[in-house]
Order: structure tokens, then C-alpha cells, then sequence
């Protein structure tokens, strides 16, 4: 809670308006010299601005609000001998929300179980023990540095201004397709359902589903397509003509070529001439008013005219995983070459028609999105992806794998590995305003928002 004193205010606690960080707070108490309000939970700031208006009349002061520095006074145990053990850390001004608390130990985020303002328990994950860091979770005594507002040590680290915030999720998982436009996220599910997400107030809404046609379990697999003019071009992939979890059954599917527009200001789909290719291969990008789907041809889109034409080939033909993406107004391609077991990075100029290769790597694991803020493009690589289950007739499909963040940096072709909160994260379906957003394929894992310029 925050109070604020002052003169003028109303005794009717609604006749109060309080922004924290431009945020609105809600009124707990007035009277004509004081305000209590709580902390927005959308507020992730250690320092916050206050805004008050009552009457049409709006001041904001010069100073400004900020959260107490967090302390640790005690950790139990203080050695650790088994992964996933619990850690209690009890101390003071601790954030009463779980996922506002970060602890990372010698720079890797540890999983908080359970919070209060006094307490937190914490889980030490598989990693810290694997890489034999060392045993102990604190091997000298806590120091509280002032300066920087940190609970710390040489090897411990607790703050609650954190770069990787918990959203509202759908908790369907995320396999699908996704797309922004403007202040607003959509995701289209292989059920064909549709939901958008506002990246203002961070919340889904479902709108209206895609009407292409579904297999024997009404999805559309691996569909794909790309954004134009505000509005979203969607078709391809696959159907089920049968089920395929019988072992002794030979899945039959069929090739899809429909192609599809969305309008979100009607919430509306028309349907569009076919393309000229069918199947689930095919990655969507879009590029100064024209779309391209591309696997080892480019095919290019006109949607004035709505005609597609055959553009350049890539030339090697074991590959696989192809991404797209767009760097200085440039379509940018990557894939995985079988053969050379390597991931090439290359630019596509649409007038010369020409690629260019700028980077390989043979760290990179099955590549399952890129994003770009700016001039830098975050990956998301995969590792121990299996299907379990498969033929079990009442399971779900269970997923399998790690997945870990990259930071591809162009202009010196160095590849960074960012610490996540958990190694379940497996996409980041969206980019904006200088955030990214992740999400894993289980419905289980958390939908978080990510601050790359986040510093302590």
C-alpha cells in the first residue's frame, strides 16, 4: 500500500483518481489530506511515479515512490546436495507476488515456490548442481549493498524488479500460429480457434475462428501465413484424414492450398484465390506490401492483384526448419542444412533476386522462432524434442525439451545465450515496443513478457 498526504483531496474514495507509473491504482481510503491506494500488480518498477487527479484537476510531484530494498537474514539450509531441492530465505520487504521476486544464484534464475513479505521458498534447479557450480547455496555471509538496492553475496542474488514478468495465459499451450498487429497479438491454434492478445492492457480475448476446413479431429496442422496492410493472410498446412494414435493404422493426410484473409477491425475471414502450393513446409513473411512463402522456392504474393509468383531457389536440397524474418527492411532466411549439420543465415534481396549467406552456426539445435527488436535477433533453439504416447489411444500428446534463448548480434556474428526462468520456454510468439514474449508448448508453462534492456 502507498499513502499519500496532502490537501484537496475527496473524502469519496472513487472521486480519486491515483496512476502509479501511469497505471491506475485502486482507492482503499480517502480523506481530504490523505490517500491510501495498493500497488498496482502491473506495476514491476522498484521506483514509480504518482499521479493524482481529483476533480479534473491532475498533479504529479517530483518525487517519486519507491519500493523498500529487500533483506535477507536467514537461508536454510545453507548446502545443497540434491536438485530440485527447497530453499527458505526469510528476510524483509519481499514482494507478496511471486513471480515480482527474481533470485537468480551465480547468475542462473532460481524457481520461486511460494512467497511472502518475510519469507520465500525457492527451488534449486538441476543445472546449478550439474554444472557443479559449487554446494553450497551461500558459502560467506549476506551483505545488504545499499547502493545498488540488491540483497546479495558473492554468489547470491535477490532483487524484485525483475526482467521476466508472468502474463495472463490461455494455458491451451501454444502450438500455433502467431502474429502481431499494431497493439495487438493473435494466435491462431491448429483447433482453428483464435484469440488475440492486447499488448496495452495484457489480456486474451477469443474473436472469430479460422474457417478453413479441419481433419477427422477438426484441426488444421502447421498452417502459416503473414501480415499485410493490418491484416493477417493465413492458409496452407494439413488435415488428418484418420486418426493416428492406433499403432497399427497408416496416418492419411491431405495437402492444403486455401488461402485465407482476416480483418480484425470487422473480426472477419474471406476466403482468397488458392495457392499455388499445398502443405506444411512453407514459412510466411511479408515485406513492403507483398507476402512470401518460401521452403527451397520463394513464392511471392500480390495482394492487390491476389496472385503469387515464382520466385528465386535455394539450392541445397537437404534442408529443413526454414525461419524467416525481417532485419533492416531486408528478408532474412534460416535453416538447418542436413548435410553440413549447420544453420545458415542468409539475406534475400527480392530486386536482384539473390541470397547472401552472413552466418553459420552449429550450435543451434532446431530453431523454433526468431524475433528482432531493433538490429538484434533473439532465437529460440530447441534440444530433446520427443513425442511421447504417440499410439496411447487416452494420454495426450506429452512434449519434451529444453529450450534456450539466443541473442544473435550481426555486426560481430557472436551468438549469446540468455539466462530464462525455466528451460520449458520453447517460443516467443511476439516482439513489441521493445519486449519480447515467450511461452512453452505445454499448457502448464507461463506466458512471461521479457525485458532485454532490464538492468539491476
Amino acid at each position: 500500500e502507498i499513502t499519500i498526504t496532502g490537501n484537496n483531496f475527496s473524502s469519496v474514495a472513487n472521486e480519486n483518481t491515483v496512476l502509479v507509473n501511469n497505471v491506475t491504482a485502486n482507492v482503499i481510503s480517502s480523506s481530504n489530506q490523505e490517500i491510501v491506494v495498493a500497488i498496482p500488480d502491473e506495476v514491476h518498477s522498484k521506483t514509480s511515479s504518482i499521479t493524482v487527479e481529483v476533480n479534473g484537476v491532475q498533479v504529479t510531484p517530483d518525487e517519486v515512490f519507491t519500493l523498500n530494498d529487500p533483506i535477507i537474514n536467514s537461508i536454510n539450509p545453507v548446502s545443497i546436495t540434491t536438485p530440485s531441492e527447497l530453499v527458505t530465505i526469510t528476510g524483509e520487504n519481499f514482494h507478496p507476488s511471486g513471480d515480482r521476486n527474481t533470485i537468480q544464484y551465480n547468475g542462473i534464475l532460481l524457481t520461486v515456490q511460494s512467497v511472502s513479505p518475510t519469507e520465500l521458498v525457492v527451488e534449486i534447479p538441476v543445472d546449478v548442481l550439474d554444472n557443479d557450480l559449487v554446494s553450497q547455496v551461500i558459502d560467506q555471509p549476506i551483505q545488504l549493498d545499499n547502493s545498488i538496492g540488491l540483497a546479495s553475496s558473492s554468489n547470491l542474488l535477490l532483487d524484485f524488479d525483475a526482467p521476466f514478468e508472468i502474463l495472463e495465459d490461455l494455458n491451451f499451450g501454444a502450438l500455433g500460429k502467431w502474429f502481431t498487429i499494431g497493439d495487438f497479438g493473435y494466435l491462431i491454434f491448429p483447433s482453428r480457434k483464435m484469440f488475440q492478445f492486447s499488448f496495452i492492457t495484457e489480456k486474451w480475448n477469443e474473436v472469430a475462428p479460422f474457417p478453413g476446413e479441419g481433419g477427422i479431429d477438426g484441426n488444421r496442422y502447421l498452417a502459416d501465413g503473414f501480415v499485410i496492410n493490418s491484416k493477417i493472410y493465413f492458409g496452407l498446412g494439413f488435415i488428418k484424414e484418420n486418426w493416428n494414435r492406433n499403432p497399427n493404422l497408416i496416418l492419411h493426410t491431405t495437402k492444403k492450398s486455401d488461402f485465407w484473409l482476416y480483418d480484425p477491425i470487422t473480426d472477419s475471414w474471406n476466403r482468397l484465390n488458392d495457392t499455388p502450393i499445398s502443405g506444411s513446409n512453407f514459412e510466411g513473411i511479408s515485406l513492403n506490401e507483398k507476402g512470401y512463402f518460401f521452403y527451397k522456392n520463394i513464392y511471392e504474393y500480390d495482394p492487390n492483384s491476389d496472385t503469387w509468383l515464382e520466385r528465386a531457389s535455394i539450392t541445397e536440397n537437404d534442408i529443413v526448419n526454414q525461419r524467416g524474418f525481417i532485419v533492416e527492411n531486408t528478408i532474412n532466411i534460416c535453416y538447418f542444412n542436413q548435410t553440413t549439420s549447420q544453420y545458415l543465415f542468409r539475406s534475400y534481396d527480392a530486386l536482384v533476386n539473390k541470397f547472401t549467406t552472413y552466418f553459420s552456426s552449429t550450435e543451434l539445435t532446431n530453431v523454433n522462432d526468431i524475433r528482432v527488436l531493433g538490429n538484434e535477433i533473439y532465437l529460440m533453439s530447441l534440444k530433446q524434442v520427443d513425442f511421447e504416447n504417440i499410439h496411447n489411444t487416452t494420454v495426450p500428446y506429452i512434449y519434451s525439451y529444453s529450450g534456450s534463448l539466443y541473442l544473435l548480434n550481426i555486426s560481430n556474428n557472436e551468438l549469446i545465450k540468455i539466462n530464462t526462468p525455466s528451460d520449458n520456454i520453447a517460443i516467443v510468439p511476439f516482439s513489441y515496443n521493445g519486449y519480447l514474449y515467450l511461452d512453452g508448448l505445454k499448457s502448464t508453462n507461463p506466458f512471461y513478457k521479457y525485458d532485454p534492456n532490464f538492468t539491476h
